[in-house]
């Protein structure tokens, strides 16, 4: 096996462990939050909010971009339909998320005989009745709708749906031939974003977010890509500078937990932290780790939740913070963990491995 081989066998893995990592991550740091708030004096929990905070789910644009590069990136592949196939699959889950985020809604309503004034949903969400119109707008192609309504985790699917609008300019930046010019224009793209976000971003009230703030998101998307493409370039460098690159990652990664963040209000500018350090990270790992990395089948096949993990979740925490409050049980918050995990992987099975298979039927059909 040549070595560009043995690496992309290796390196396979890594996505999706990150993903998977940034899932739990996020799925603990809901609860962590919440035990925050209402236990402040909890041991330990402040500690461990601030590891996993280490993990964004920024990352999952990232890593979106890097599993896409070589499709997006290669000139033989029909741009039209990769667009259709990948827009198809992305809102089979915006539907399964809304679907879900009622269910949950109304079946605990129904069981419960409604929300009284003294226990209102925590969290500032699920406020007021359900309403068709609501649910018409959260179904929306691009995400016009309140997506706290009904499932919030619907803000990355809606952020994805939207950059693949962004798909024909990313074509052109990684079909370009020198890495600086493609990382240069990446720069470009996000100036571009953060400089039109300042200036017109009220102009979009109907949306939750501008196109300027999908283009930051769509720059994290775009930096996956390019660090994809230039991964065997990051490899040959010596491994005293990868261990530096990689401390460097993990420090500016986790300074937005401490707090310690741009002083501005612009979502592009403020992602590019966020992108940087992970951008370190991987490449320091990718060159520090070893190419005989073997990854066990049981923790492989898991890393396959972290979508339906983060989709399933958040129905989820909303019920039970609400039932761990009312009733001073912090169990109600475990029980919420482990249906999580297990809703993730009924999400794959049933939502996320179907979607696929209609994403290829509408590639073909677009061609």
């Amino acid at each position: 096996m040549s070595g560009t081989a043995a690496t992309a066998r290796r390196w396979e893995a890594v996505p999706g462990l990150w993903k998977f990592l940034c899932a739990l991550a996020v799925l603990f740091g809901h609860n962590l939050v919440t035990l925050l708030a209402w236990r402040p004096d909890a041991p330990l929990v402040g500690p461990v909010y601030h590891l996993v905070q280490f993990f964004s789910p920024i990352h999952f644009f990232v890593f979106s971009g890097y599993i896409a590069s070589s499709a997006l990136g290669d000139a033989k592949t029909g741009l039209r339909g990769f667009m259709a196939g990948r827009a198809t699959r992305i809102y089979v889950l915006v539907a399964a998320a809304f679907a879900w985020g009622l269910g949950i809604r109304l079946a605990f309503l129904h069981a419960t005989g409604g929300i009284s004034a003294e226990t209102p949903w925590p969290l500032g969400v699920w406020a007021g009745p359900v309403d068709w119109r609501d649910a018409l707008m959260h179904l929306s192609p691009f995400g016009f709708a309140d997506h706290t309504r009904f499932n919030y985790a619907t803000w990355y699917l809606y952020q994805e749906l939207r950059i693949v609008l962004l798909f024909p300019l990313f074509r052109y930046v990684l079909t370009r031939s020198s890495s600086a010019r493609r990382w240069g224009l990446l720069g470009l793209l996000w100036f571009a974003a953060a400089a039109l976000e300042y200036k017109y971003w009220s102009h979009f009230p109907l949306f939750r977010s501008s196109p300027f703030q999908t283009l930051g998101y769509g720059c994290a998307f775009l930096a996956g890509s390019l660090l994809a493409k230039d991964m065997e370039r990051f490899r040959r460098i010596p491994s005293g500078a990868a261990a530096a690159i990689l401390v460097t990652g993990i420090v500016v990664s986790w300074l937005e937990s401490f707090h310690v963040t741009i002083p501005v209000s612009n979502p592009p500018v403020l992602l590019v932290p966020t992108v940087a350090g992970q951008i370190l990270v991987l490449v320091g790992l990718g060159r520090l780790l070893p190419l005989d990395l073997a990854v066990p089948a049981p923790l492989r096949k898991a890393t396959e939740w972290s979508v339906g993990i983060y989709v399933v979740h958040p129905p989820l925490h909303v019920v039970a913070t609400w039932l761990a409050t009312t009733r001073s049980d912090a169990r109600w918050l475990l029980l919420e963990i482990a249906l999580a995990l297990v809703g993730g992987a009924l999400f794959h099975r049933f939502v996320e491995s179907p979607s696929q298979a209609w994403a290829r039927a509408a590639r073909r059909l677009v061609g």
